[in-house]
């Protein structure tokens, strides 16, 4: 674990107060980066998405998508940046297992309207791994 990841299953109230933080601010955007294997090698994509109950990270993707034959069953990173101020900026990464599944409309995705004739599915991540971090000019300044 580097010195800039949270340990979610550490039971201290600072750890508390920082994963909530750390999902809060996921809840307040709608749009991150998802890096997922591929077969021509590492991708990310610019995606939209919500936030379950739970904390799992859904993403709405159309099947033709290669994002639905590739990181399904895979471990995937996914990115959100909040820019505070021109020169500060705090990241929050998520590691986890992606899970992709037929789109049935019972998960809350993000707030898209897709044309009837685009078929989709949901890509749900699991958050197994959350990492805070304040950049000022690009430089790490702190993790929570």
């Amino acid at each position: 674990m580097s010195p800039h990841t949270i340990d979610s299953k550490r039971p201290t109230t600072l750890a508390a107060a920082k994963l909530m933080h750390s999902l809060e601010l996921l809840r307040h955007h709608q749009e991150g980066r998802l890096g997922y294997p591929s077969g021509r090698g590492p991708r990310n994509a610019v995606v939209t998405y919500g936030v379950t109950a739970s904390g799992d990270i859904v993403i709405r993707v159309p099947d033709y998508h290669e994002l639905g034959r590739y990181a399904d069953g895979e471990w995937v990173s996914f990115e959100v940046e909040e820019h505070l101020d021109p020169h500060l900026m705090e990241t929050v990464t998520v590691h986890g297992t992606a899970r992709v599944r037929p789109d049935d409309h019972s998960l809350s995705g993000p707030p898209e309207d897709w044309p009837e004739y685009v078929l989709t599915s949901m890509v749900v991540v699991t958050v197994d791994e959350l990492e805070c971090v304040l950049w000022r000019d690009g430089h790490p300044l702190t993790a929570r």
